[in-house]
């Protein structure tokens, strides 16, 4: 009995023994089995992180090409801005030199014309004094043009100032027409006006005749050869309105 109690004893501390190496090796498994989880977390982790560092690193580079872009671009405007302060001043240089030059001849031509009208080198028959006052009005629109021209302040605000005045609108009209009478004869195209002689406005008489001129100029241009121009103006809702057509 004794024996066969030794040797339960010895099977039963073997059994032990081998209960106790299992463990160990499935402590050991499970260990294992979470090292290598932790290690595939970490991996995968490390992955990650690696691509976020290209893909900020990308940024980075595309972020230094830009400010580098930018450089350029502000040396670039800073470039132009001094070549269009230098154009500016070459331009503000150059029209106050031609100042001089454009009115001296304008002024000649227009105290000669004034001499010729009032009879000092002999007396003139109509048509003669009609084309001499028909050359003076045009040198007083030319200086006229000449003098906005020059006058850099008003150019650079982008506005003219009006000298308004109770105007009868008959003379800035008839002016006009005196001016482009040449031109219509040239291409046989007749000018013809209706303006009541009454009719007066609050107006700038030269920018007037500037703006029929124009429309004028315009009617002409595009009329056929032996066409007609007319202009007109009527009373319409306490304004005046002035009407070029060309047939």
């Amino acid at each position: 009995i004794v024996e066969i109690v030794g040797d339960k004893l010895e099977e039963t501390a073997d059994l032990q023994s081998a209960v106790e190496r299992l463990g160990l090796a499935l402590e050991n498994v499970i260990s294992t089995d979470r090292v290598k989880s932790l290690g595939t977390a970490l991996a995968s982790a490390n992955d990650e992180l690696r691509a976020q560092m290209e893909e900020l690193r990308a940024q980075g580079e595309e972020l230094q090409a830009q400010a580098e872009e930018l450089v350029d671009k502000q040396k670039e405007l800073s470039f132009s801005n001094t070549e269009l302060e230098k154009g500016s001043r070459l331009k503000s240089e150059f029209l106050s030199d031609m100042s001089h030059e454009l009115r001296t001849p304008l002024n000649a031509v227009l105290g000669f014309s004034e001499l010729l009208i009032g009879d000092t080198y002999g007396k003139l028959n109509d048509a003669q004094r009609e084309r001499i006052v028909d050359i003076s009005a045009a040198g007083r629109q030319l200086l006229t043009l000449v003098n906005d021209i020059l006058d850099l302040s008003r150019i650079e605000a982008g506005r003219i100032e009006l000298k308004l005045s109770s105007i009868d609108l008959r003379a800035p009209v008839e002016d006009a027409l005196a001016l482009m009478a040449p031109i219509a004869e040239a291409k046989k195209v007749r000018i013809s006006a209706d303006i009541s002689d009454s009719l007066r406005a609050i107006a700038d008489p030269d920018r007037l005749r500037q703006v029929v001129v124009n429309l004028l100029s315009n009617a002409i241009k595009f009329s056929p050869a032996a066409g007609a121009v007319s202009i007109r103006a009527r009373v319409k809702d306490q304004n005046v309105r002035i009407e070029v057509a060309d047939a």
